[in-house]
């Protein structure tokens, strides 16, 4: 039992955490200068005040437990909770651990070759939380910086195109029901060095699903806004890496060590919102070119048009 205990290493660590993010913006613009040459906010005949403010604030517990059994055999388990101020009170908590393991094959069974030098198998899985903006739960009001009367109105937010004085209604509809989105990771891989550690071989491969996207859903005119935040979405990205270096030539005054990657990922857009099988990204000038997310494809395809020609 003595021996046991003596080829095993434990290692434990457990932490807290507090973020507060505090964002104060005030910008100017103005246009139609009066005496050229003089750039001065007074100098403009045209002027436009905004201001913005942002405060996040976060606390997190986290902990992490590794276990090593001589030096061959390895295994590590971590967890964190965060609480979000960004998200409502009922899912401002959010769990996510990590497990990992390694076995270093060439040592637990003293393998003695000029063939193989080196062999670990690992394998990993975890998971990874991720809260949003501030403010976006609630539906507001903005205040137009237009003058009524003489008198400045100022607003916290975003531009609301046409806004006459006073408030207007937002364009972009909250939600207060948003949860965290989550992202889990599946990797297997091995280490192999050959030759005397002349040759090396790192492969993983890896398996990554993300759901419940924080996603701005368009909306159709009728709708009476422009977007919609909401949790929806599975997209899945998996691939193969592989990395080998090498050392073909090696004297007592020269070396020379080469590297070869290769690399491929496999991206797919499973799932988006009930009813919408395209959800646009971005979009260029004029929708000429529009980045997209559509089921069943890719994420981040390019669409566009063009001149039909015979």
């Amino acid at each position: 039992k003595d021996e046991i205990l003596e080829n095993i290493s434990l290692g434990a660590t457990i932490g807290v955490s507090q973020a507060k993010d505090n964002f104060k913006l005030v910008r100017a613009t103005a246009e139609n200068i009066l005496v050229p040459g003089l750039f001065s906010i007074d100098n403009f005949s045209n002027k436009n005040v905004s201001t913005d403010i942002a405060e996040t604030k976060s606390n997190s517990l986290f902990g992490s437990l590794t276990l090593g059994y001589k030096n061959f055999a390895f295994l590590e388990v971590t967890g964190r909770n965060d609480w979000s101020s960004t998200l409502p009170i009922d899912n401002a908590s959010f769990f996510y651990p990590s497990f990992g393991g390694s076995f270093v094959v060439t040592d637990a069974f003293d393998v003695q070759s000029d063939i193989l030098s080196y062999l670990k198998l690992r394998a990993s899985y975890a998971k990874v939380g991720n809260a949003t903006e501030p403010y976006r739960l609630r539906n507001t009001y903005n205040i137009s910086s237009n003058t009524y009367n003489g008198q400045s109105f100022f607003f916290f937010g975003g531009n609301v195109p046409n806004a006459e004085e006073g408030a207007a209604p937002g364009i972009n509809l909250s939600n207060p029901d948003l949860e965290a989105e989550l992202s889990s990771t599946y990797e297997f891989g091995m280490d192999i060095k050959l030759f005397n550690n002349r040759v090396g071989i790192d492969a993983t491969y890896y398996k990554n699903e993300t759901e419940n996207q924080i996603l701005s859903l368009t909306l159709p005119p009728s709708y009476g806004a422009e977007s919609r935040v909401i949790n929806a979405g599975l997209i899945s990205n998996s691939g193969l890496e592989i990395a080998i270096n090498a050392t073909p030539v090696e004297t007592a005054d020269f070396s020379w060590n080469s590297t070869v990657n290769f690399s491929n990922n496999n991206s797919e857009v499973e799932r988006l919102a009930a009813g919408v099988r395209t959800q646009v990204l971005a979009r260029q000038f004029n929708d000429v070119v529009q980045l997209v997310a559509t089921e069943g494809r890719p994420y981040g395809d390019l669409i566009g048009s063009t001149y039909e020609r015979d």
